[in-house]
């Protein structure tokens, strides 16, 4: 019986389309999600908007708080939502760059390199959602709100690199856990 061989275009092997299928599956989760983030700075999640879905069950939790101190609630929730989808965001950039959620090395190959090119990926993306949003009539962009974005980013990346494999020590048994201060 002979063996069945897919045609591959001129120029690739088996081990290149094992690579790019490799390489998508890190990446398409982090596109994806890119795609997404962008798709809230919408105006169908204006303030507006939102107020008619949190305003109310904001009132069934805090019966008793003023408007004011409810629309502070509203807005306080939409900063943090910011912070969270940027820091979705910067963890799935580290898995696409590392193939893992995890930042690997010391602080300063970590600053450097994998979290200043993740962050700064993130940045971009928050530059553009943020004019995205100054474009539009019912919606506002601004810098403080890229700066929460890249926040709640840098907050996930410190995450992410505190969560790496404990070092070993000269031994070989178990040493200081890396990354700690």
């Amino acid at each position: 019986m002979t063996e069945r061989r897919t045609a591959l275009p001129h120029g690739t092997s088996a081990e290149g389309a094992s690579r790019l299928r490799a390489l998508v599956r890190r990446w398409l989760p982090a596109v994806i999600w890119t795609g997404v983030v962008l798709g809230f700075s919408s105006d169908a999640l204006a303030a507006a908007q939102t107020s008619r879905v949190l305003l109310p069950l904001l009132r069934i939790v805090f019966p008793s708080a003023d408007p004011e101190t409810l629309e502070a609630l509203h807005r306080g929730l939409r900063k943090l939502a910011h912070a969270v989808e940027y820091a979705i965001l910067a963890a799935l950039y580290a898995r696409a760059v590392s193939g893992r959620f995890r930042l690997e090395g010391g602080a300063r190959e970590v600053l450097l390199r994998q979290g200043g090119r993740i962050l700064l990926g993130v940045a971009l993306v928050a530059a553009v959602d943020e004019y995205r949003q100054s474009l539009s009539s019912v919606r506002t962009g601004s810098v403080r709100d890229w700066g929460i974005d890249l926040l709640g980013a840098s907050l996930a990346l410190m995450l992410l690199w505190r969560a790496r494999a404990p070092s070993r020590g000269a031994s070989g048994d178990m040493g200081k856990q890396a990354g700690s201060w």
